[in-house]
């Protein structure tokens, strides 16, 4: 049911985002037919859209815009919705079939936007890009524009702010449980931030726009992204433990070409950039293939681990397919790689979480296990040498008042003769909870070791330990045990003592509660002696 509602919210978010980079509302935009001028290798699509493509290898590209078909504005102006020019000139024919060259003007948001004197001639365009990258071009009134960048901002800002605060708290957490996963984890998590950051655009708010240094940087952040993220998935499902011959040969391996591809981009940008896509298309479906196999074992850590994976491959998957020309413009393409990593890092960090949380409670379990009596389920000796010197601790700096007990089970090996060490077992067991029902709530008992109990009373009168003590000898003496057809009658004798103010540690008060004990023995045992 988690599984469902979490890809519910996934496929939900997709759908109520705008079919663009950014909206298209019916009033106040408009798009012009596009002609292609030169070089004649791009494409224009016959869509909605109307986008058109450009090539990096083939240089300066240009397009003629036909305003014919769009109303007049009020304030007309030419939004261009891409950011990855290394250079662009554009000019607007007049009244005398002339051409004036446009300035840029910042409306805001990450697009070259110009005004436009009027809307009834060509505007002709001259671009060079930074990459490979289809663009569109489109008239709008510059208010509505505007309004619509606002919104777009609001969602970069909701997204990314999302992304730094998970950030911020798996740095927080890594740095307080030192956790190897998140130190392979974080690296992922930082790359995959950057590079969001910078492709879609995060930092063009500020009027930032990338230039050619820029783009061979942008797709090793890329490779770099991947490569972590693949490396993390290995280690922390264990996939090689799983499948070792499949992790290493299909999928660690070949990890590498992300690296290889980062030198590549240094002499031909095209091929290297070509490499990653093929890569990332490569290591992100026989990663999900791998773990569609994992979910056979019903591990939490890896259910969600499928899921972060599943929402991230299907946005990389769609818009490695569009950079390639294989599907066209979709909301999955332009979001998908966005909301899929915000879903990816958070089911990732509630995956880590949950890790940390099960080794917690994994040495929670452990320290208890060591601390208590697998016999009769009470603290062991170890638990109460640390318990007494924190109770001497405390009477130290408070003065309260404690009695130290120490009670033995009477013939208790007769019993073992007798009878075996299974039912010598089964009385020691009827006896602990017994000494557990007489004794007060903040009291504290113990397995001393073979027949021994000990128990510290704080903060009690002598004649509430009188009281307690016996109502803890008549409850064992009268009570008949009945194992099998054996009845058997014991009994218990107990030591008593006070911490004083000569004590110097807890082992003096123990010491005198023994040589009590003892003389309980002594006097016939089912008796108490307090010294």
């Amino acid at each position: 049911m988690q599984q469902m509602l979490i890809l519910s919210v996934f496929v939900l978010a997709l759908w109520l985002l705008p079919n663009n980079y950014i909206e298209k509302s019916i009033s106040g935009r408009c798009q012009p037919s596009i002609q292609q001028q030169s070089p004649h290798t791009s494409k224009i699509f016959n869509a909605p859209e109307d986008l058109a493509s450009m090539r990096f290898d083939d240089g300066r590209h240009g397009f003629i815009l036909n305003l014919e078909s769009c109303e007049n504005f009020v304030e007309p102006i030419l939004v261009i919705e891409t950011i990855w020019l290394n250079e662009i000139v554009v000019k607007q024919q007049t009244m005398q079939n002339s051409f004036i060259v446009l300035k840029e003007i910042n409306t805001g948001g990450r697009f070259y936007t110009y005004t436009l004197d009027n809307l009834t001639e060509s505007i002709a365009l001259e671009a060079s890009p930074l990459m490979d990258l289809k663009f569109n071009l489109a008239i709008w009134e510059k208010q509505q524009y505007q309004k619509t960048v606002t919104n777009l901002l609001i969602y970069f800002s909701i997204i990314f702010s999302a992304f730094i605060t998970l950030l911020i708290i798996n740095i927080i957490i890594y740095l307080q449980s030192q956790d190897e996963d998140y130190l392979r984890y974080l690296p992922f998590l930082f790359t995959n931030i950057l590079f969001l950051g910078i492709s879609e655009g995060a930092f063009h708010v500020l009027g930032w726009k990338p230039d050619l240094s820029a783009v061979a940087p942008l797709w090793w952040v890329a490779a770099l992204s991947g490569f972590f993220g693949i490396r993390f998935i290995i280690t922390f499902t264990s996939m090689e433990k799983y499948f070792p011959v499949f992790t290493k040969y299909y999928i660690r391996y070949p990890s590498y070409l992300y690296l290889v591809a980062c030198i590549i981009t240094l002499f031909d940008l095209s091929l290297g950039a070509v490499i990653i896509r093929v890569t990332i298309l490569w290591m992100i479906f026989i990663t999900w293939f791998a773990l569609i196999r994992m979910l056979k074992f019903n591990n939490f850590g890896i259910v969600y681990i499928f899921l972060a994976w599943s929402a991230l491959t299907l946005g990389v998957a769609a818009r490695t397919l569009y950079g390639l020309d294989i599907i066209g413009l979709s909301s999955l393409v332009i979001y998908g790689v966005v909301i899929g990593s915000l879903f990816e890092t958070l089911l990732l960090s509630l995956s880590l979480g949950y890790k940390i949380v099960q080794f917690r409670e994994g040495q929670q379990f452990q320290l208890s296990q060591a601390l208590t009596d697998v016999l009769t389920d009470l603290p062991n000796r170890r638990h109460l040498d640390g318990v007494g010197k924190e109770i001497f601790t405390d009477f130290n700096e408070t003065d309260i008042s404690v009695c130290v007990a120490m009670i033995d089970c009477d013939k208790f090996k007769e019993i073992n003769d007798n009878y075996g060490h299974e039912i010598g077992d089964h009385v020691l067991q009827v006896i602990s909870r017994k000494i557990r029902t007489a004794l007060r709530g903040n009291d504290i008992v113990g397995r001393w070791g073979g027949e021994e109990f000990l128990c510290f009373l704080p903060d009690v009168t002598e004649a509430t330990v009188d009281i307690v003590m016996t109502r803890l000898l008549d409850g064992i003496s009268e009570y008949n045990i009945q194992v099998d057809e054996h009845s058997i009658k014991t009994s218990v004798s107990i030591g008593l003592t006070f911490l004083n103010n000569n004590d110097n540690s807890m082992t003096d008060a123990l010491r005198r509660a023994d040589q009590a004990l003892y003389q309980a023995k002594q006097n016939g045992r089912a008796c108490q002696v307090t010294l």
